[in-house]
């Protein structure tokens, strides 16, 4: 019988593993650097293990927090003070807010097959890569310092796809930001810097990207779009 221990890593991992054994092997790796330093260097790796178990293997390298493997949701790796959190392919949070703090990485798999249905807000420093956020409470993202946002879908939230709030700098690249109620990409705040390259933003209830003005205070964005599709928006 496996001890308590080892049934608390093994038995998540079902769900992304053929078998006990590949389930006792995450559990090494996870466990075990040396044994994951020897595993990596196998003149076999391709043939061993799939791309989902080479993504544990390289994300204990880089002591990332692994989710659901070792925490179940992302606000619990959050909570506990992860700063690297890596995200396997499944659904997550459910109309929830997610607050990333300061300098997290939030990476997910390379199809962006994790789904939050969160809203996710971004502080400064943070990296989100390759997540599906979808039917959240609000807005799909709401940044509040400077980020990154790569190779994310943001579909379909009861708000704004995107929201930047305040002076920050932005970098979108590969985002898909489709049929959310409102705008896709709302810049509210004054003296935002924002690059965006190879993005699609299509389908939303608003303008694709809508930066408000009013008589009092017109709002100073520079907004370098370098490549990317913007059509179909209800007012874009």
């Amino acid at each position: 019988m496996l001890s308590a221990n080892v049934e608390k890593y093994v038995l998540p991992v079902h769900a992304y593993f053929d078998g006990t054994r590949d389930a006792l092997c995450a559990f090494l790796l996870l466990k075990s650097p040396a044994f994951t330093e020897r595993f990596l260097g196998s003149a076999d790796w391709e043939g061993l293990v799939s791309h989902i178990f080479k993504r544990v293997a390289e994300c204990v390298l880089h002591k990332r927090t692994i989710v659901p493997l070792q925490m179940r949701t992302v606000q619990e790796a959050v909570e506990s003070g992860a700063h690297s959190i890596a995200v396997l392919k499944g659904h997550y949070e459910r109309c929830t807010t997610v607050t990333l703090k300061p300098g997290t990485e939030l990476i997910g798999p390379p199809d962006a097959d994790a789904t939050l249905e969160a809203t996710l807000v971004a502080g400064a420093g943070t990296v989100i890569v390759g997540l599906t956020l979808q039917l959240a409470g609000g807005a799909g993202i709401i940044v509040s310092g400077d980020a990154e946002i790569e190779s994310c879908r943001i579909l379909r939230n009861p708000a704004a796809g995107v929201i930047i709030d305040g002076e920050h700098r932005v970098v979108l690249t590969g985002n898909v930001i489709h049929g959310n109620r409102w705008s896709g990409l709302r810049i509210p705040g004054a003296g935002a810097s924002i690059v965006m390259q190879r993005n699609v933003i299509t389908g939303n209830g608003g303008y694709g990207i809508h930066v408000p003005t009013t008589k009092a205070c017109d709002t100073a964005v520079c907004l370098r779009w370098i490549s990317g599709e913007l059509s179909g928006n209800v007012l874009g």
